[in-house]
């Protein structure tokens, strides 16, 4: 539970740091690529204010001017001065054209950004500008990537703090548990003995004649057994202890032979169960947890469903899930308080304490396997009506 505990604080951690780094390499990008868009606009604004009539004079390196003129029958022709160090005639003709042929007074080919100004209507003609942004582009393109390799490292250096830290933190929690775990078993262990010496003792005086005294003796004595029993057991589930082996099993049949014996025990409780088995379910898990888990849900079931009520024991396939629920008429748990069953020593009305055999500590059991197992288990209460636990494996 604790190892559970730590990986969650670890994924949390981590998930909220990935998302302040993915915001933060988010406004990078965004902030480099407009300044490196701004910086590429700005050049080429001053091109077109700068540009002269009279020539190239001010036609600077990595840029290009060009008068472009389109005749109603949609020919292009321009006069171009470029710096023919940085482009050729066919990018040129390209770029002039593709500028020519789109809505928009702004765009880029490639690398070569461009932007044209009308200069009148009719015939249409225009003057492009155009400049290469290799430099602008591999200053971006570089920017980003080194943001992304320095948030990495840093990312993947608070991922191993984070982890060192998550031992730190549940120590104590850690140590608190394992405490509470060996005084629940020592305490357990010590009580057994003088619980023996009770029973034993009730056990010869019945011989000389039998009282409710006695009998009261020999009730809780037994109970008192259950709850140290119960106790042991979930003391050794939290230490993460395994049932036994994984294997391949008839499940339909184990449910069956599981559920059979509590058929006397509820008949003599004015109580009847029925069996709703989908023949020939296989599962492959370990089957004595399967048997612990249905015997505890069948003892639920029998003791708390109402006198002459049903329980009804259901299996079926559901896709690729295999679903068992366990059903008996009457309850007294409020529904949204359904899955508090699960809880150790809970009690969903309070005047059933003493009345109740249990130790409280059946379901919790359960819950306990289940999860061991990476089982679904759940419950739904409708009150003064039924309650049904259902298990997916």
């Amino acid at each position: 539970m604790i190892k559970r505990a730590q990986i969650q604080f670890i994924c949390i951690t981590m998930s909220i740091l990935f998302g302040v780094f993915a915001i933060i390499t988010g406004a990078i990008y965004i902030i480099t690529k407009n300044l490196t868009e701004q910086s590429i606009n700005n050049s080429l604004n001053e091109s077109l204010e700068r540009f002269d009539w009279r020539g190239d004079d001010l036609v600077q390196q990595n840029e290009f001017c060009a008068i472009v003129t389109v005749p109603e029958n949609g020919e292009v022709f321009y006069d171009c001065w470029f710096d023919d160090q940085t482009f050729d005639k066919n990018m040129v003709d390209h770029v002039i054209k593709v500028a020519v042929g789109r809505p928009y007074f702004s765009g880029s080919v490639g690398n070569v950004c461009y932007k044209l100004k009308e200069l009148s209507p009719d015939p249409e003609k225009y003057l492009i500008v155009a400049l290469d942004a290799t430099d602008g582009m591999l200053f971006f393109r570089t920017s980003v990537k080194n943001s992304i390799i320095i948030m990495s490292i840093i990312y993947l250096i608070l991922l191993y703090i984070v982890y060192r830290l998550s031992f730190v933190v549940f120590k104590p929690i850690k140590d608190s548990m394992q405490k509470q775990k060996q005084f629940i078993s020592n305490a357990s262990h010590e009580l057994k003995t003088p619980l023996t010496v009770i029973s034993a003792n009730a056990d010869v005086l019945k011989e000389s004649g039998t009282n409710r005294w006695i009998d009261n003796i020999c009730n809780q004595t037994e109970r008192m057994n259950l709850l140290i029993s119960d106790m042991l057991e979930l003391a050794k589930m939290d230490e993460g202890k395994k049932f036994g082996i994984i294997t391949e099993f008839n499940l339909s049949e184990e449910i069956i032979e599981t559920v059979l014996p509590f058929d006397a025990v509820a008949f003599e409780k004015g109580k009847s169960i029925e069996l709703d088995v989908e023949p020939n379910l296989s599962l492959t898990a370990d089957n004595q947890s399967v048997k612990k888990l249905v015997n505890i849900l069948m003892d639920n079931a029998v003791k708390h469903a109402e006198r002459g009520g049903i329980i009804r024991v259901t299996l079926k396939k559901d896709g690729k899930n295999t679903l068992l629920a366990v059903f008996n008429s009457g309850s007294e748990i409020p529904e949204q308080d359904s899955n508090k069953v699960f809880e150790r020593f809970y009690r969903g009305d309070e005047t059933r304490t003493n009345q109740s055999s249990g130790s409280g500590l059946g379901l919790s059991i359960a819950k306990s396997i289940a999860d061991a197992n990476k089982w679904k288990i759940f419950a739904h209460s409708r009150p003064q009506e039924s309650m049904t636990i259902t298990v997916i494996f």
